[in-house]
C-alpha cells in the first residue's frame, strides 16, 4: 500500500518485537383553454451550490461516533486523491490515517463537519474491498465518481504499568510508524493482568501503542524505551 494517488504510506515492511518483559397535454379538444406556459425563474446560484451539497452528502446523514465503526460516500470525480497519509505499518491492522490534506476527504469534511474523518481513524473497507490486503490496493487504484469508506475511530485508552514483568506482547513497527501496532497478546504479562483488571479497555490486537510517559515516537523509538523503562504510561488507540 504505497504512493497512492497523493497518499503517502508507512509501507508494510514489519519489524517485530516479542516483550518477554414532473407534463402538460397537447391538445385540449375545446374543453378547456390552456394555460399559457410562464417562463422559468432565473435559477440562483446559492440554490445549485446548496443542491450539490445535498447530493454531496449520500450518507452523511448523522453525526460520527466517537468511538466505533461509520460509513461515508465521497463524490471523488472533481478529486485527483483522496488526500490521505496512511500508516500501514502491520497486517494485523487497518491501514491508519495520520494526515488529511487538499482533496476529497478535506472537501468531504469542509461541507460534513459532523461526520468528519480524522486522523487516527482506520480505513476497514473500501468499496467492496474488506480485507487489509484488498483495502491497500484499492487506495493505489484509480478513483471512481464516488468511494464507499467504512472507517473505525478509536478511543484513547492509558494503561500504567510497572515492571519487573513482562509485557507479554509482540509489536509491529518501523522506523516511520506512529508507534507500534499489537499483533500477538499473550496470557500471561503485565498487559494481559491490566485487561483482566479493566475488562471494558481491554486492549486488542490491531490496536496501536502511540505514547509512552508522554511522549510520541516512532516505532524503533518506542521499542528501545520499552525494554529500558520501568515505569510505563502507555498511550494506546483502541480500535
Amino acid at each position: 500500500c504505497s504512493n497512492y494517488r497523493g497518499l503517502a504510506t508507512a509501507g508494510l515492511g514489519l519489524g517485530m518485537a516479542l516483550f518477554c518483559c414532473c407534463a402538460t397535454p397537447d391538445n385540449a379538444t375545446g374543453v378547456a383553454e390552456v394555460p399559457a406556459i410562464q417562463a422559468m425563474p432565473k435559477i440562483d446560484p446559492a440554490l445549485e451550490v446548496r443542491q450539490d451539497v445535498e447530493s454531496t452528502a449520500l450518507e452523511a446523514k448523522s453525526a460520527a461516533p466517537s468511538f466505533g465503526s461509520f460509513t461515508v460516500v465521497l463524490r471523488t470525480q472533481e478529486h485527483a486523491t483522496l488526500g490521505l497519509t496512511i500508516d500501514s505499518t502491520s497486517d494485523k491492522a487497518p491501514p491508519m490515517i495520520t494526515e488529511i490534506s487538499e482533496g476529497a476527504v478535506a472537501k468531504f469534511n469542509k461541507l460534513h463537519p459532523e461526520k468528519a474523518i480524522q486522523p487516527h481513524d482506520v480505513v476497514s473497507a473500501m468499496d467492496d474491498a474488506q480485507t487489509i490486503l484488498e483495502v491497500c490496493e484499492k487506495l493505489s487504484g484509480p478513483l471512481g465518481d464516488s468511494v464507499r469508506l467504512t472507517l473505525k475511530r478509536p478511543k484513547e485508552v492509558n494503561l500504567s504499568l510497572s515492571k519487573p514483568g513482562s509485557l507479554g506482547l509482540k509489536l509491529d513497527y518501523n522506523d516511520t510508524s506512529v508507534g507500534a501496532v499489537i499483533s500477538e497478546l499473550v496470557e500471561s504479562g503485565l498487559v494481559a493482568k491490566w485487561n483482566s483488571e479493566n475488562a471494558s479497555d481491554a486492549v486488542c490486537v490491531g490496536d496501536r501503542i502511540i505514547q509512552l510517559n508522554g511522549d510520541q515516537m516512532s516505532g524503533t523509538d518506542l521499542l528501545g524505551r520499552l525494554r529500558t523503562e520501568n515505569t510505563l504510561r502507555l498511550k494506546v488507540l483502541k480500535y
